[in-house]
């Protein structure tokens, strides 16, 4: 099936069953805005207060030697969950067909009024708190993404999406993912990715650092391999290679993060949703798990798979094939290895047969609310000046409680050429 007939049977098939489900499927036991992570207060500062260590005073020549205000470029590869799906949703039309891309994790930066467009025009109740939050409108404070933190040490930061849109839109910017997308289709956002900054007139290709967030996998372990035996771990390694590869060959000045795809089996977990429509809108979205009469052995599938193409991910970079080069790297970040969706606190738990937190669920229970992207944001800053081999790999600390920053022992966003280097002694 190419892709002409796949957008035709989705919109014969899919569209009519979205509508009938929205019809009364809205966030009913969690408000909209619970979804929200909590807004941060004015008098709380800047999680890395040090100016000083923000930014180089003259553009650095290696990649090894590069603080987080000298990224002047932020760019994104990957599926749904890169493009923010759900992010916002209230009902399940929301979640498949409005990307909320300023919410993303990786590469948003949200646009209060695209947010106020899509919040209030169904619920004016939540107008207020998306008009007046106390921290300010579409920054860090509000909404916790990398580009969010990333352009307070540089505003002149380009390439983030905001608001609402799908790939093509104005809105996407850099951030080039799209819903359903799996490893064969990297080369084609990897051309679509060069051929907008080379368009930009914001962008000078050939000096400019650029910062390329890379995560995919989810669609492939969950609608894919179970189907076709030829789309392996081995066809996962050689898609992502040729990606790699790709870029090293034509994109200068480029510090590349492989976040590790999430830890798939976690979807298994959510065994009591409070959403009726959850289990129709997993199975037909992640039939290789919750599809078919054998859900055991689906599960056992799904874990080694999961398995094996998480370590392919870390394989990969491990290798040192993209380290020959003193204007490009590629990074491996475990932000999702061991993810798992957050759990209520003990006390709010009751009676519960399941502990999870569903207001980081969007309706759908596959997507991510803007509080969970808060909270991998936060994993994903940290990943960034943690040391290899020791990084985090999940989304247990809640946002803001823990935020690594630049030290003037190690100033640079960390590789394995500068990790072990302690930088105050050569100043």
């Amino acid at each position: 099936m190419n892709n002409i007939e796949e957008t035709e049977w989705f919109h014969k098939n899919v569209i009519s069953y979205l509508s009938n489900v929205s019809i009364g499927a809205t966030r009913h036991l969690f408000s909209l805005q619970s979804a929200f992570q909590q807004v941060v207060p004015q008098n709380f500062p800047f999680p890395c207060p040090d100016r000083s260590l923000w930014r180089s005073k003259n553009p650095p020549t290696s990649v090894h030697r590069l603080r987080p205000g000298d990224i002047d470029v932020v760019a994104a590869i990957g599926d749904s969950l890169t493009a923010a799906n759900g992010g916002l949703a209230e009902n399940m039309l929301d979640v498949y067909f409005d990307e909320n891309r300023g919410v993303s994790w990786s590469i948003g930066k949200a646009r209060n009024r695209l947010l106020i467009k899509h919040v209030s025009c169904r619920r004016r109740r939540y107008q207020k708190y998306t008009l007046t939050p106390p921290g300010g409108q579409g920054t860090w404070r509000q909404f916790l993404t990398v580009p969010n933190l990333l352009k307070v040490m540089n505003p002149n930061l380009v390439g983030y999406s905001e608001g609402n849109g799908n790939t093509f839109s104005h809105n996407a910017q850099f951030n080039v993912a799209y819903s359903g997308a799996m490893d064969q289709d990297l080369m084609g956002q990897a051309i679509r990715l060069i051929r907008r900054m080379k368009r930009d007139r914001r962008v000078d290709f050939k000096n400019h650092w650029k910062m390329l967030t890379v995560m995919i996998g989810t669609n492939d372990i969950c609608s894919d391999q179970c189907h076709d035996k030829t789309q392996g771990a081995e066809t996962h390694r050689r898609n992502l290679m040729e990606l790699l590869d790709f870029f090293y060959l034509n994109m200068p000045k480029t510090f590349v993060n492989l976040v590790v795809m999430p830890h798939i089996p976690y979807y298994a977990e959510l065994i009591n949703p409070p959403f009726r429509q959850c289990f129709p809108m997993q199975l037909m979205t992640c039939s290789c798990l919750f599809g078919g009469l054998s859900p055991k052995n689906k599960l056992a599938r799904v874990i080694e798979m999961t398995k094996k193409f998480q370590h392919i991910q870390e394989e990969i970079v491990e290798s040192g094939r993209y380290n020959n080069r003193d204007d490009f790297v590629v990074v491996y970040q475990p932000t999702n290895l061991n993810s798992h969706f957050p759990k209520l606190p003990l006390e709010k738990r009751s009676f519960r047969i399941d502990p999870h937190d569903y207001s980081y669920v969007a309706i759908d229970c596959i997507h991510y609310t803007q509080k969970l992207h808060a909270r991998i944001a936060n994993a994903y800053w940290n990943n960034l000046f943690e040391d290899p081999g020791n990084k985090t790999t999940d989304w247990e600390t809640p946002a803001y409680s823990k935020f690594l920053c630049p030290t003037r022992r190690k100033p640079f966003l960390l590789t394995k050429k500068n990790f072990r280097m302690d930088f105050t002694k050569s100043h």
